[in-house]
C-alpha cells in the first residue's frame, strides 16, 4: 500500500506473505522496519532524505536498530547527514560503541573492556572515518593492558607511547624533539634527537640532530648526524662493535675491514641520490688489501672514473 506524490512515494506499507507487516513509511517524518516475528528492526524520526541510490537515510533525527531478539543494537542521532551520538550494542547485550561528535569516541571489545578512548576535538577526515584533531587518544590489549598512548595537535602526533603486550615500551614520541624505538627487552632499537619532521609520505624524519641505530645486545650498530635535512656524517660498527664505516659528508668516505683495517678511501666530492645512497662524484679513491698495501687507485670527475691504477700482491704496477 502506497501514497506518490510528484513521482515520489510519500507513505507506504508493506506485509510478508504471512500478513505481517515488513515496513511503514511516512515520508519525510519516520520509518520502520519489522523482523518476520513482528519485532521492530529499524525505526527512524526527524528529518528523512532519500540518497544517490534511492535509499532513505536520515538528516537530522533519531535512528534506533535491533537485533531479531528484539534487543538493542544501535542507536543513532545525525544532524544535518552528520552523525553526532551513537551506542552500539553487541548480540549479548554488551555496550560495543559509544560516541558524542566532535567530544569523544570510546570503543569497547566484546568482552566490555575498553579498546579505544578518544577524547578531545574529533572531525571526519577524507575518507569519511572519524579522526582526532587535537586531544587524547588510548589504545588498549584485549587483556586490558595498555597498547597506545597518543597526544595530537592540529591533526598531527605530538606524543605518544606504545606497549607490546608484556607491558614493555617499544615506542616513544615527542615531536618534534625526540623519537625512540625498544627492542622487547626493553633496550633502545633507535633513538633520533633533535629537530624532526613529517615527509612526503607521512613519516617522522629527521631534519637536525643525531640518530642511533642499536643492537638487541645493547651495541651501536649506526650512527648519523644531519644538518637541514642533510646527512653530514655517518659511522657504522660491525657486531663486534668493530668501525667499519666512516662518511664526512661530502668530503670523504671510509671502510675498513672487520679487524679494523683500513679497506677503502674516497676524498673529494660525494652526492646524495634519491634513496639516500652515498656516491661519489669528483676526487680520489683507493683500495687497500688485508696486508695494507693499496690494490688499486681511481680518479673521479662529474660521477665517472677518469683514470685508474691497479697493483699486484707484490705492488708492482
Amino acid at each position: 500500500q502506497s501514497e506518490k506524490k510528484d513521482r515520489i512515494t510519500i507513505a507506504r506499507k508493506q506485509w510478508n506473505e504471512k500478513g505481517m507487516l515488513m515496513s511503514e513509511l511516512d515520508f519525510p517524518k519516520y520509518f520502520k522496519e519489522y523482523w518476520n516475528n513482528g519485532k521492530i528492526k529499524n525505526m527512524a524520526t526527524g528529518l528523512l532524505y532519500r540518497d544517490n541510490q534511492g535509499v532513505i537515510q536520515v538528516d537530522s533525527g533519531h535512528q534506533e536498530i535491533y537485533f531479531e531478539n528484539g534487543k538493542m543494537k544501535e542507536l543513532n542521532d545525525m544532524k544535518g547527514k552528520q552523525l553526532v551520538a551513537q551506542k552500539k550494542w553487541n548480540e549479548n547485550g554488551v555496550q560495543i560503541v559509544e560516541l558524542d561528535f566532535p567530544k569523544y569516541i570510546k570503543e569497547n571489545w566484546n568482552s566490555g573492556k575498553p579498546k579505544i578512548v578518544v577524547a578531545g576535538k574529533i572531525y571526519v577526515n577524507d575518507q569519511g572515518n572519524f579522526a582526532l584533531d587535537s586531544g587524547h587518544a588510548d589504545i588498549y590489549f584485549e587483556n586490558g593492558k595498555l597498547n597506545e598512548q597518543n597526544d595530537w595537535k592540529n591533526k598531527l602526533a605530538v606524543a605518544s607511547k606504545k606497549w607490546n603486550e608484556n607491558g614493555a615500551l617499544i615506542k616513544e614520541l615527542n615531536f618534534p624533539k625526540l623519537f625512540k624505538e625498544y627492542w622487547n627487552n626493553g633496550k633502545p632499537k633507535s633513538v633520533s634527537i633533535g629537530v624532526h619532521y613529517i615527509d612526503n609520505r607521512g613519516e617522522i624524519a629527521l631534519d637536525s640532530g643525531l640518530f642511533e641505530v642499536y643492537s638487541e645486545r645493547g651495541n651501536v650498530q649506526n650512527q648519523e648526524k644531519w644538518k637541514d635535512k642533510q646527512l653530514v656524517t655517518i659511522k657504522e660498527w660491525n657486531e663486534s662493535g668493530v668501525l667499519v664505516t666512516e662518511i664526512d659528508f661530502p668530503k670523504s668516505l671510509k671502510r675498513y675491514r672487520d679487524n679494523g683495517k683500513l679497506k677503502e678511501v674516497f676524498t673529494g666530492l660525494l652526492y646524495g641520490d634519491d634513496r639516500r645512497v652515498i656516491n661519489k662524484d669528483s676526487g680520489r679513491r683507493e683500495f687497500y688489501s688485508e696486508t695494507g698495501k693499496i690494490q688499486w687507485q681511481e680518479i673521479w670527475k662529474n660521477k665517472q672514473v677518469v683514470a685508474s691504477k691497479d697493483w699486484n700482491e707484490k705492488g708492482v704496477l
